[in-house]
């Protein structure tokens, strides 16, 4: 493993979460081959708990780290899927900011 994976392992959200003022949303691929979904959701989800902050956790199945759609049957690397962010991504970011400040008005991706 590389110096900068080994710092990434180390992350720890819950030392950054009571500098944080605003609501979060953190958004989790359940593919994520960098950071396993389930690694990185307990945590924030823990993190989330010690600290009372305003968080939501989404862990979307079936895409990756970049939050790109994956076949379960196939992982690719990140660099061979065309796609950019999977629009269930996108949506649930534009759902989160619409429920949180009030929003009325369509948003367009």
């Amino acid at each position: 493993t590389t110096p900068s994976y080994r710092e990434d392992l180390r992350f720890d959200p819950g030392q950054y979460l009571p500098r944080v003022r605003c609501p979060i949303l953190a958004v989790a691929g359940g593919m994520d081959t960098v950071i396993p979904s389930p690694l990185g959701v307990e945590a924030l989800a823990a993190a989330a708990a010690r600290t009372g902050r305003d968080i939501e956790i989404v862990d979307l199945p079936n895409l990756n780290h970049r939050l790109q759609p994956v076949d379960p049957g196939r992982p690719l690397s990140p660099e061979s899927i065309r796609a950019t962010v999977d629009p269930a991504a996108v949506e649930t970011v534009i759902r989160w900011i619409r429920s949180r400040f009030d929003m009325v008005e369509e948003i367009q991706p």
